[in-house]
Formats: C-alpha cells, structure tokens, sequence
C-alpha cells in the first residue's frame, strides 16, 4: 500500500518559496517557540506559521528540519489537554484555534510522509503516529460541538491504519510516555462507539482521559466467523465510516478489509471502575484526569458503559410527528419563563418535532445555533403550538449540521414550579417538581449536598417552607436534581 494509495485530503500549495522566508519561519518557530508551554501561549502564531508552511512546496530535508520540533510539542501539548496531567495553560485554548491547530497539524504530518525519507521503520511509524494523532484530534473536535463528523475523515483515519497494519508499523512500542499507533485507533473508535453526542461537555473532558488511559484494553482483529457478534462493534477499513454496530455492517463480519472491536474486557474495567467509585475512590487513581469530580466521574463512565452494551436504547415507541414547539433552554430561562420575566426571551428556540414517544421527543430546530444556547444536559420547557402547557425535560443528546440542529429530549416527570431557595448563605433559583408525594429540586451544580437544611420561597406562597435534601436523582451538565423532604411545621 502506497502514500498515493490513502488518498489523504491535502492543502494546495501555491505560496511562493524563498530561502529568507524560510529562515524567518525557522527563527519564530524553532527560536521563538521551544517549550510546549510557550508553543500553546503563541497558538495564533504557531497556526499562521504553519498554515504558510503547509502551503508552499519544500523539500523533505527542509521540511523535516522545521516541523519535527513543531510537531513534538504538539503532542506533548495535546496529551497534557487529553490525558491524566494537571491542568496547564494549555487547557485554556480556545475552540476555535484548537480545531484550526489540528487541521494544519494534520495537513502538516500527511506533508511530512509524503515528502520525507524517513531514517527508519521505526521513524515512518512516528510519522504514520502523529498523522493519526492529528486526525482523530479533528474527528473529537467534532464531537465536543456535537457536529456531524466528517465522512472523509474518518475513510482517512481507517486507510492510515490499515496503511500502518500492512507495513507492521503498528508492531513498534513506542517510549513508556507515549500512546503506539493500535492505542491511538483504539482510543477513537472507542470514543465513537461510546456516542459522544449524548456526554455532556464536562463528561467528555472527563470520559477522553479515562479512554486514554484504558483503551488498549479493547481488543481489535480480524475475525475467524463470518457472523457477527451483537455485542461487538465492526470497522470496515475500506468505508468512511466509523465504528458500527453489528446490525449496521454491510458486509460479512470475517471480510479481509473488516476488524472486530471487541469492547467487552474495557466495559468489565469500567464497572469495576463503578464500583469502587461508589465506594469512595479517588478518580485520578482510576486514570481520570486530576481533579475530576467523583459523581461526575461515575455519571459518564455510567453513560459509556450502557451505550457500550447497548443497554441505553429507547423504551418507548417512537411515533412520527410533525408540529411547531417552542423551547425555552436552561434553569434560569425557564425560571423566568414561568415568573413571567423578560430575562428568558433570550434563550427561546423555535423548532418542530421530527418524531416523539411517550417519554421524550426528537426535535428538528432550522437555525444557527451558537454552542453557549443550548448543550446536552441542559434542562428546558417544552411549549407545543396551540397550547399553554409546559413539560420540562432534559436535552439527552445533540447532532448538528451546517443548516440545522436534532435535538433529543426526556420528559421530566411532574409539575414544576419556580422557586427560591437559600441553602447555608447562598440564595439561587430552582425548580421543584412535584410528582404526587414526592417532591425534587433541580439547581445549579454546586449547591448540593445530602442532608443539608433549605428554606423554600414558593412563587404563589408567602411563608418559606423548610426542607432537607436526599439522595441525588441526576446531574445534567450544569443543574442537579434531588429528592427533598419537606419538614412537618
């Protein structure tokens, strides 16, 4: 198999070359730029740098002599984003130039194997290494703006492995320090089987460092039987497409382009992991990043495990329906919604459904949504046409593309009503949900703890009521909901 034989999407090269250009480009990004700390401070810098670069045609020895130092300390700088470290200013890039610093990256390492003799096997597999670090760097790119993920991409990402499968460069262990080319493909088929689109921005964070650290449990090979395993997911190196589902594979499951993702010894560690969170372990020693929050931790990895077995599917039919719906997206909005404030105008979506079921609904929303408006997890009030009930419900998944966005949705249970509470100092609005003898708030992260006292204003009341929190129903990206008694006057 031949570097023309992947049919790597590459930039144009039309920028004319000049040797003082290129002692410029030496002198800021060799010079200029030779810590990952620094490399991560001058991001925009780097990107323009490496943008022109990408562009103008060099030849392998120049090539290889500027990008090499370049494309280091963007490993080290994405591990320290990725993996288990502490946070560093790394962590502090912002979106928008992180995922153009991925895609010069991987224009940048696709050059660097198309032009560059490499030293050795061992070289050629680092440079099939960071091309693929670059490209599933875009692919979670996309998940984390739940973004339709690139067809293309991922035919991309499957032709470099089985590329790097057919030479044995798979077969190199790399140092201690780093992830070999199998953890790396592991790690994002992993990620993908495990639908990023249902995480919440902070499960994500805190799922990509687990799956980093745990990936290689999952076992990937050819498999002997031409049936499929139910409980497997499959990739056919030959497509576009990611990790499917057994049911979703269009050819025999023993086909020579085809390998078997057998996730079953990463979901026993992930259950262990469960359990001993329960039990009051500290995630970081379990391969979460430092400082993961424990429930946040046993919440996504929860998630990750019902969707790898496939335990995560809907109960209730889903029937297809089409009318107009009003949305009304976080806490506060809808708080304000049923106060009657001006403060919720701000966050109300207009859509339609695409299909609903007794417990949630599919919703079809045709405008530019900006990521800060609404985020899976987040709670809101669902207003059909016609009619002045409100059900609230949690947004459980997202999939966007460039003309509109899908929103999934759970119906919350009960009648909501906003209230004010003060818990210790903190004064903050809420909603209680009263479901016949049962009462539950939902808050704001942050404001929970089990068995703390509240006092409760209730829109229509003129006395507090007094209450007392129990146990944590769920956390949904930014709010909790949890059980409360009220006390006995």
């Amino acid at each position: 198999m031949s570097f023309n034989e992947l049919r790597l999407t590459l930039p144009q090269q039309q920028l004319d070359f000049k040797q003082e250009s290129v002692d410029v480009y030496k002198d800021v990004l060799l010079n200029q730029l030779m810590t990952a700390e620094s490399f991560a401070a001058q991001i925009e810098k780097v990107i323009t740098n490496m943008h022109n670069l990408n562009r103008m045609e060099l030849n392998g020895d120049t090539r290889y002599s500027m990008v090499i130092p370049m494309i280091q300390k963007y490993i080290v700088m994405m591990d320290s984003i990725r993996g288990r470290g502490p946070k560093s200013s790394s962590a502090m890039i912002r979106p928008k130039f992180l995922s153009e610093l991925n895609k010069e990256m991987g224009f940048c390492c696709k050059l660097l194997m198309r032009d560059c003799v490499p030293h050795s096997l061992e070289e050629k597999s680092q440079f099939v290494f960071w091309t693929l670090v670059a490209l599933t760097e875009q692919i979670k790119d996309h998940y984390e703006k739940y973004q339709t993920e690139p067809a293309g991409l991922w035919g991309e990402v499957n032709r470099l492995y089985e590329f790097a499968f057919h030479h044995r460069l798979n077969l190199f262990e790399p140092a201690p320090q780093y992830r070999s080319i199998d953890h790396c493909y592991k790690e994002i088929c992993v990620l993908s089987a495990a639908n990023p689109y249902r995480l919440t921005a902070r499960e994500s964070k805190v799922i990509y460092s687990w799956v980093r650290s745990w990936a290689n449990k999952a076992i990937l090979s050819h498999q002997e039987s031409p049936e499929m395993n139910q409980r497997y997911f499959y990739l056919d190196l030959e497509t576009n497409y990611g990790p499917l589902e057994s049911r979703n594979l269009k050819t025999v499951a023993n086909d020579s382009s085809v390998l078997a993702l057998n996730p079953l010894p990463l979901i026993e560690k992930a259950k262990q992991h469960l359990s001993k969170l329960k039990k009051g372990a500290v995630p970081e020693q379990l391969g979460f990043k430092a400082g993961t929050d424990a429930i946040d931790s046993f919440i996504a990895l929860k998630k990750v495990v019902q969707t790898l077995t496939h335990t995560a599917s809907r109960k209730d039919e889903r029937i297809s329906d089409h009318h107009q719906v009003t949305l009304a997206v976080g806490l506060h909005s809808i708080h304000g919604l049923m106060k009657r404030t001006a403060k919720a105008a701000k966050t109300i979506l207009q859509g339609s459904t695409v299909n609903v079921s007794r417990s949630g609904s599919c919703i079809n929303v045709e405008e530019r949504i900006k990521e800060s408006q609404i985020q899976v997890g987040d709670v809101l009030a669902q207003k059909d046409q016609g009619q002045n009930k409100q059900r609230l419900a949690i947004v459980r998944w997202l999939k966007a593309t460039k003309d509109n966005l899908l929103i999934g949705i759970e119906f919350i249970a009960g009648r909501a009503q906003p209230v004010a509470l003060k818990i210790k100092d903190t004064l903050a609005e809420a909603l209680l949900v009263s479901v016949a003898n049962t009462d539950t708030l939902i808050t704001d992260v942050g404001l929970y703890r089990n068995g703390e006292p509240i006092s409760m204003r209730l829109i229509h009341g003129n006395l507090p009521v007094q209450a007392v929190s129990g146990p944590l129903v769920g956390r949904f990206g930014g709010t909790d909901q949890f059980r409360i008694t009220r006390s006995i006057n």
